[in-house]
């Protein structure tokens, strides 16, 4: 017991670090982190909780937990970027504590297998990259694994008492990202007889559609709730055109993409582990008949088939497969000594905390907009204007209340300024003719080739 707590607090210390890192090295990146940021904030300045908005119009892309759990870190810390790093750090580290968790449910004679596997998730590529990122990928995860200790528990024959929590964390991962989640929960319990030979058919079903209809109840509040606002057509655009069109590509910036985008970001689940030539001789000599085997096959590659079957593909929704990857690796390292485990991930997380140094110098610059947010946040009476698809990037970092006009080009930016002859505007570009006949107030480099300028007319330019 001493040596889990041991390891335990080793991960601890391991996701404080990356934390801490994020927050002192990491601007708030757009246009992901920025959006999701602006539409929190927006909530917290207008106290209305299940109509989110982005530049004050209603926002249809997402669901509003991740916002509720930054505007609860809001409350308590105050309108900043970090408490909502660590709100979602928080969330990230707590995967890996449930991943644990799992693994001492579904097997629990293999304690080795379950001291292995945190260290394996803290130094994965995944976690190191997007563990402290603003965005819905692991919370999702943590609703997928939250949901699924409380169904292995169920499956291990518990009380039917556990299909409750179990249901309440799918209803919760709906609004953590929408019914994507029924893929990492749904689609492996079905298929349970083929992992779990001890399962009792009649009563996992019938205990699976109660998990579906109490995962209904928090979902139906936040829609009812939802219908009663201005905006009627909420539901219909994140569940119907947002489900519908990224597994179709019909939905507009559904990144539609080949079936084989997949596949080499499903191999950087396993990185860094992969290098391992110990990996790749388990899984050469493993055996179907193998619990752990059998489990892994049926929690990843169903899901992943279906996911290459879709149109929309971001490397990132992949991320709640992370888990089960993490138990198929340790299970495949189990011959590695654990003092190696170890060293790997406190050097993973190590590199990665002096590589967030480092970027805060080389990289992130070019990315970071508070100098711009900065003085829209110091005319905050002004009219202001944004060429050139605007996500809302400036709306959190300059605590904007009232919106910012998005204009599509240069063309509709000169229409504006007849219009708003006193306003100011950023544009994004990437020659000086785009912004001659104008005052640059301020110019910075952006993103890559392309620079980002605040504006005003200039008067001395006919």
């Amino acid at each position: 017991m001493r040596e889990a707590s041991k390891n335990l607090t080793g991960i601890a210390v391991l996701c404080a670090a990356l934390t801490l890192a994020a927050i002192i090295f990491r601007p708030a990146l757009p246009i992901d982190e920025t959006r999701y940021l602006t539409a929190a904030w927006e909530m917290f300045l207008n106290h209305n909780y299940f109509l989110p908005t982005l530049n004050f119009a209603p926002y249809h892309h997402k669901p509003q937990l991740l916002f509720w759990l930054i505007n609860l870190s809001w409350e308590i810390f105050g309108a900043h970027r970090w408490p909502a790093v660590l709100i979602v750090s928080l969330i990230s580290a707590g995967t890996i504590f449930l991943t644990h968790k799992l693994v001492g449910i579904l097997f629990p004679e293999r304690e080795e297998l379950a001291r292995r596997v945190p260290w394996i998730m803290v130094a994965s590529a995944p976690f190191l990259a997007m563990g402290t990122a603003i965005m819905f990928d692991f919370l999702l995860t943590f609703c997928v694994l939250v949901a699924w200790i409380f169904a292995a528990k169920f499956l291990k024959g518990g009380k039917s008492i556990l299909t409750i929590p179990a249901g309440l964390a799918l209803g919760f991962g709906v609004l953590a990202k929408g019914p994507v989640v029924l893929l990492f929960t749904l689609l492996p319990w079905l298929l349970a007889p083929f992992w779990y030979q001890g399962v009792q058919k009649k009563k996992f079903y019938t205990g699976l559609l109660i998990m579906v209809l109490v995962a209904l109840a928090p979902v139906s509040v936040w829609l009812y709730e939802v219908s009663q606002g201005t905006d009627k057509e909420f539901f219909h655009w994140l569940v119907v055109e947002q489900t519908k069109g990224r597994m179709t590509g019909s939905f507009g910036g559904a990144h539609s993409r080949p079936f084989y985008f997949y596949l080499p970001f499903f191999l950087g689940l396993f990185a860094p582990w992969i290098v391992f030539p110990a990996f790749w001789r388990k899984l050469k000599l493993a055996r179907r008949a193998d619990p752990v085997i059998r489990f892994c096959f049926f929690t990843i590659i169903p899901t992943l088939a279906i996911f290459m079957i879709m149109s929309g593909k971001q490397a990132h929704y992949l991320i709640p497969l992370l888990p089960f990857v993490a138990i198929l690796t340790a299970h495949g390292l189990e011959s590695v000594q654990m003092k190696t485990l170890k060293r790997v991930a406190v050097a993973a997380v190590g590199l990665m905390v002096i590589g967030q140094g480092a970027a805060s110098f080389a990289v992130f610059p070019r990315h970071d907009i508070s100098k711009i947010a900065e003085i829209v946040a110091a005319h905050p009476d002004t009219d202001w204007a944004y060429v050139r698809n605007y996500h809302g990037e400036v709306g959190f970092l300059a605590k904007r209340e009232k919106p910012v006009d998005g204009l599509p080009d240069m063309e509709s930016l000169h229409e504006w300024f007849i219009k708003h002859p006193d306003g100011m505007a950023v544009v994004r570009y990437r020659t000086e003719d785009d912004i001659r006949p104008y005052k640059a107030l301020y110019t910075m480099d952006y993103s890559s080739a392309k620079k980002l300028s605040v504006i005003a007319l200039n008067p001395e330019y006919p």
